[in-house]
């Protein structure tokens, strides 16, 4: 038995450059089509999230002797840390979190706010040197559960070192002005609990996107220019036998192929709805067992 535990954009690209995926995309760079999978790349999922930053009077009590740095000769609080003792490194990094539902006729919450004692725009080049270089802020984080944009990844060539086409397609799907809104609101409720007492009162001012960033369609302008996500997933996905688009079983194997199952975040066939650590340990404990129960059938 074969077992395949892939990341989910890079096991796109080594199922295709193997000859498995859609016939006509294989051939336009020159692979031989083993199996025909349409699926393979397509149902690209994710997370929208959008972040607000305020800049406060003073630091957390957290960050008292930590300066962020990985030695341990500038960062007392690293050098703490690591002889085994729990300090602000020992955390994840949000220090509250609330669910919500952005509409009435939603049935579940759609909506997930968690607050960093940070600078985070998102995970975006250099951002961690935005963290250090950015004490005493704080930083809304508005995640979309559900999106409706679907994407793809697809190939530039046949070399498994050539670059990936990877099309996100944020806010293409047919209710994706819906998305928007949903996070435009949660922009403007977080900024309502920004301007409560007793918050208020350690406040100097909001730094991203900034306080001109008022209207509709500046915050828009926000969303639209700072969304991110880091939970991709669904490119390889789990469905029924008449699913023309399902490339794998519902014991993870590689439809048409033999010996090769796909065990990660592309598996799944819609994204979870918070994050996605825990139903990943969840599918692994699922292939686990059907793996383990297939070679005691063999």
């Amino acid at each position: 038995m074969v077992k395949c535990y892939l990341f989910p954009v890079y096991g796109v690209l080594i199922v295709v450059v193997s000859g498995i995926g859609d016939r006509e995309h294989l051939q336009q760079f020159g692979i031989e089509s083993v199996v025909h999978l349409p699926g393979v790349g397509m149902n690209m999922q994710d997370h929208d999230k959008i972040s607000v930053t305020w800049r406060m009077k003073q630091n957390y009590s957290i960050f008292d002797g930590c300066v962020l740095l990985p030695d341990t000769e500038q960062d007392p609080c690293l050098a703490y840390y690591l002889e085994g003792h729990q300090n602000l490194y020992s955390f994840g990094g949000a220090i509250t979190s609330v669910t919500s539902k952005s509409r009435p006729e939603y049935t579940e919450p759609d909506m997930l706010t968690y607050w960093e004692p940070a600078y985070f725009q998102g995970f975006v080049r250099g951002f961690s040197q935005d963290l250090v270089d950015n004490p005493n802020t704080v930083t809304a984080v508005h995640l979309k559960t559900h999106p409706s944009s679907k994407g793809t990844v697809r190939l530039t060539g046949s070399h498994p070192q050539d670059l990936l086409d990877i099309q996100k397609n944020h806010f293409q799907g047919e209710n994706g002005l819906r998305d928007v809104e949903d996070l435009r609101n949660a922009i403007k409720h977080s900024r309502e609990v920004m301007k409560t007492l007793p918050v208020a009162l350690h406040v100097v001012e909001e730094i991203f996107p900034g306080d001109d960033a008022q209207s509709d369609e500046a915050i828009d302008a926000h969303i639209y220019n700072n969304i991110f996500g880091h939970h991709i997933c669904c490119t390889n996905a789990m469905g029924a036998d008449d699913d023309e688009y399902a490339v794998l079983d519902g014991d993870f194997r590689v439809r048409g192929v033999q010996n090769l199952r796909v065990i990660d975040a592309s598996s799944w066939p819609i994204v979870p709805g918070y994050f996605v650590t825990t139903p990943f340990y969840m599918a692994s404990e699922k292939a686990a067992d059907v793996i383990i129960a297939a070679a005691k059938s063999d």
